[in-house]
Parts: C-alpha cells; structure tokens; sequence
C-alpha cells in the first residue's frame, strides 16, 4: 500500500515539473518571440523543416494548451503521448548537440534526454498516475 502511495505522489510530481518546464518555452513564444524565434531559426537552418510557417504565439497558446491538458491529466493516452512526441521532436532537430560523441556536443541539451525518458515513464506509467487527476471517461 505504502509503494503504491510513493508511485502516485511521483507521478504526481513528474507530472507538475514537466508540464512546468515544457509551459515555460510555450510561454516564452507568447510572451516575447524573440528567443524562440532564434532557436526556430536554429532548427530550420540544421533541418530544412519549415517551422516558422506557424506564427510564435500561436504556436505557444497550441502547446500550453496542450501542457496544461497534461497536466491536469486529461486524456492521458493521447495528451502524454503528445507532449513527449513534441519533445522527442525538438530534441531530434538537435541530436548534434545533445549526444556526446558528435562535434558540436552541448551539455544543455543532453539534460533533455532524462526529460524525455521521464515523459515516457510517465506515459507508460499513466494508469497508476491518478493522484489530481482527471479520471473516468475524462480522463
């Protein structure tokens, strides 16, 4: 009983720190473009892929959405899936600087692959992840 409360309180707790950090770039889009604006830069020029397409805020108020959907865990299947494929998409554009055997390596961006796993325990482990949460057919 005890292990099962210790499990919900760090779920809980993975919960909150993701949806805090990822919330803080989606703030940052609408709030001021302009960091965002240069990393999005940064991933079309080392990806080709046409990001700025979307406007920054627009983008920020899709994700905080998103963000917030998790972190009330609303939809759990579909809303965690989500937030980790959007960081594993990121991180991808960067996997230059996050690993450290390629040239060019940054210590920065190896500390997202711990966020990652986490947000793939935390899909995982979503059915135990009932601590303030949406449950039900909300949930």
């Amino acid at each position: 009983m005890a292990d099962s409360k210790v499990l919900k309180v760090s779920l809980l707790i993975t919960r909150i720190f993701i949806a805090w950090m990822m919330s803080l770039w989606a703030l940052a889009r609408i709030r001021n473009g302009g960091e965002p604006a240069f990393v999005t830069r940064w991933y079309e020029s080392s990806s080709g892929l046409p990001i700025s397409a979307i406007p920054h805020d627009i983008l920020g108020y899709i994700l905080l959405a998103l963000y917030i959907l998790m972190l009330i865990g609303f939809k759990k299947k579909i809303t965690y899936l989500l937030v980790f494929l959007v960081h594993l998409t990121g991180l991808l554009l960067v996997i230059k600087l996050s690993l450290p055997f390629f040239e060019g390596f940054r210590t920065v961006w190896f500390t997202s692959w711990p966020a990652l796993m986490a947000m793939w325990l935390l899909w995982g482990l979503r059915d135990h992840d009932t601590l303030l949460s949406l449950k039900g057919k909300w949930g």
